[in-house]
């Protein structure tokens, strides 16, 4: 499976504001617009996991892996509506491209 993509600006969240440029897929521009700071990319999948409250949600662990955040979405979107109890929600799980 192709790896996904995101990106956000390095100092994200350090002045206690999370307007700072970030997205998924390939950066359209190479510093942040708010600051002027770096742009960080990652690889990765987004996982639609069974909440469980920890923070931890490793890949073993994982109902489905998907390579966009919409599809990850709807995936655990429509499981949600067919059963309340679900309780699914989407997570990054990062990589390292080979």
């Amino acid at each position: 499976m192709k790896l996904a993509r995101k990106y956000a600006c390095r100092y994200r969240g350090n002045d206690g504001s999370y307007s700072h440029t970030s997205g998924d897929g390939t950066p359209t521009r190479k510093k942040c617009a708010r600051c002027g700071g770096p742009l960080d990319t990652e690889t990765g999948l987004w996982g639609v996991f069974t909440w469980t409250g920890t923070g931890r949600y490793p890949e073993a662990d994982a109902h489905e892996v998907f390579n966009g955040i919409a599809r990850a979405e709807r995936y655990a979107e429509k499981a949600n509506a067919a059963n309340p109890y679900a309780n699914l929600v989407v997570r990054w799980i990062p990589k390292v491209s080979s």
